[in-house]
């Protein structure tokens, strides 16, 4: 048996999220956000926010800032890294990933085709993350 921490259910679960219509009638990352699973869990290398715009998930970006997710977080830089998460971006802002950052899917062959569709996105996602007040910046 697995342990899982269910406090980083909506991190876990956006590592894998690919919003398309297998999320409906119920996408889980709604579900996760209205049962009350933190936005933001600490202990982690990277946030849900990061990873989100990493893999240039429009939807996951603004369920998780509408959620109330720091737009400006970075994660631990001795957290727990969890499977498929790339921590390249770690110590950036979800900004400043989004500026810089090649698309996060890449090395998952099923995930490539997004890439296109998603790339479409990223004027959207900038403007919604700031629109919450974020900034561009690397942690040393």
């Amino acid at each position: 048996m697995i342990a899982v921490d269910v406090n980083k259910l909506v991190l876990y679960c956006m590592l894998l999220h690919c919003h398309t219509s297998t999320c409906y009638p119920v996408c889980i990352i709604d579900l996760l956000i209205r049962r009350g699973s933190p936005v933001s869990p600490p202990g982690v290398r990277m946030t849900a926010l990061q990873v989100a715009v990493h893999r240039w998930d429009f939807y996951g970006v603004e369920r998780l800032l509408y959620a109330g997710a720091n737009v400006n977080e970075v994660g631990d830089p001795n957290g727990e890294i969890p499977p498929y998460m790339d921590t390249t971006f770690s110590a950036c802002s979800p900004l400043h990933i989004l500026r810089t950052g090649a698309y996060g899917l890449q090395h998952i062959e099923e995930h490539v085709h997004l890439k296109k569709s998603r790339g479409e996105s990223r004027a959207a996602i900038e403007a919604l993350l700031l629109e919450f007040g974020a900034l561009d910046f690397v942690f040393d």
